[in-house]
């Protein structure tokens, strides 16, 4: 790691670099990389919502399409899939905390602000059709309101250039939902809207007074490991490398 991103950090005077027989497979079997592909589990629901969105953009069967057609479409998901495993973990988890979390007859909100000020802004929320409106109505309300917390999120955090709005709905039943994303550009900001955003921040009642909460993670999960019995120098190392004790950790 190299400014807590991935990197190949090779001495400058180096022309060829070596990797030991079993290398790879020692990363493999090591104990914290089994806890991170299990961790990992999580953020294939990003996968499957791109794959989602990507299917009905490509069919033409989208529910809503934006102005822009496909390329609006592909430019949401080209932010969804530039996000690193571990971000897509992180990202699951906070969408899939609020829709679980949120109960059924409730709007639910979450704001993601980027470690960095240059990263993707999330506005996730879920929202419920207590009104029996008709899936028609239901629909434009909920995308209406995912818009409008896109446009205060920009209006709290000006720095916030790309914002990425979601929306689907509240409750535990994970099937038959349907899903919204916007994208909203905040480096197009007026006047206008920013007395838009003061107005629907107001009305709303969206980030008015908001709690923040950090969340911590890590990429690879510490693991307790096991007290194993001495190895010999030519038996296998119990560290779970494959490799002989002599020449692991011997």
């Amino acid at each position: 790691m190299k400014d807590n991103e991935h990197d190949f950090d090779f001495p400058g005077d180096s022309d060829v670099i070596a990797l030991l027989e079993g290398t790879w497979q020692a990363f493999c079997d090591n104990p914290q990389r089994k806890a991170q592909k299990e961790e990992d589990k999580i953020s294939y629901f990003i996968d499957a919502l791109i794959e989602q969105f990507n299917t009905h953009a490509l069919k033409g069967t989208q529910y809503k399409v934006s102005p822009g057609g496909i390329k609006s479409s592909e430019k949401i998901m080209r932010f969804f899939a530039r996000e690193s495993r571990f971000g897509r973990r992180l990202l699951a988890k906070a969408i899939l905390g609020l829709i679980e979390g949120t109960p059924e007859h409730m709007i639910g909100k979450r704001f993601i602000v980027p470690l960095k000020g240059d990263g993707v802004y999330y506005a996730l929320v879920t929202f419920p059709n207590k009104f029996n409106k008709t899936e028609e109505e239901y629909r434009a309300f909920r995308g209406e309101y995912l818009y409008a917390c896109c446009l205060v999120m920009r209006l709290v955090y000006p720095n916030a250039k790309d914002i990425i709005g979601f929306s689907t709905e509240p409750g535990r039943d994970l099937k038959g939902r349907s899903e919204d994303a916007v994208y909203f550009d905040g480096r197009h900001w007026t006047k206008e809207l920013e007395q838009e955003a003061k107005q629907l921040q107001k009305d709303l009642e969206i980030l008015t007074n908001p709690t923040q909460t950090k969340v911590s993670d890590t990429e690879f999960p510490d693991v307790v490991l096991k007290p194993f019995k001495k190895a010999g120098r030519k038996d296998i190392c119990p560290c779970g490398s494959n490799v002989k004790y002599k020449k692991c950790h011997g």
